[in-house]
């Protein structure tokens, strides 16, 4: 687990400090998530997310590659210029492989 996976885990079980049985929230063991905290999970997400669609890629799925940087862009910042090159790559690559897979696009006759 990440150092940044594991200090978002530790935040969660924080626990409320010491105070009085009937003080709101915080005495039930509720804090409210710092700002610092919910960027470094999503952060994280959009990592995770960027590493899958990675690792689908380099299995040859870029149908769930390009799907998980859809995730990416739809939730975090812009695409760097970097990722927009992948996917026009693993497009490219889809619209070769064709309706059934690797070897069946427009290209192989």
């Amino acid at each position: 687990m990440s150092a940044r996976g594991a200090s978002s885990i530790a935040s969660l079980r924080r626990q409320a400090p010491d105070g009085p049985a009937d003080d709101g929230p915080a005495a039930s063991g509720y804090e409210p998530e710092r700002e610092q905290d919910r960027f470094g999970r999503h952060r994280a997400a959009i990592d995770r997310s960027l590493g899958w669609a990675e690792a689908a890629a380099a299995r040859g799925d870029y149908q769930d590659a390009l799907g998980w940087l859809a995730v990416v862009e739809a939730v975090g910042p812009p695409l760097t210029e970097q990722q927009l090159r992948l996917r026009s790559a693993w497009l490219t690559r889809l619209i070769a492989e064709g309706p059934g897979g690797p070897g069946t696009g427009p290209q192989s006759t």
